[in-house]
C-alpha cells in the first residue's frame, strides 16, 4: 500500500511547541532520562524522558 506525502498540504494543523507547553522557568528546567524500574508506580518508566523544573516547589505528596 502506498501513502501520499502530506508534506506540502495544508490540513489546518498547527505545530505543537513543546517548549512553550512544558517549560515555565527556562533557566531552572532540564531533561533527564529515567533508568530502572523504581519509579514505575509513579508513572515514570525505564528510558522515559522527564522534565524537571527546579523553580517549582513540589507538594509533599508528589515526586521530588
Amino acid at each position: 500500500m502506498l501513502f501520499r506525502s502530506l508534506e506540502h498540504e495544508d490540513l489546518g494543523a498547527q505545530r505543537i511547541d513543546l517548549t512553550q507547553m512544558l517549560i515555565v522557568h527556562a533557566q531552572a528546567t532540564y531533561f533527564l532520562r529515567a533508568s530502572g524500574h523504581s519509579m514505575v508506580e509513579a508513572g515514570a518508566f525505564d528510558k522515559d524522558i522527564l522534565v524537571v523544573d527546579r523553580a517549582v516547589k513540589p507538594p509533599h505528596t508528589t515526586i521530588s
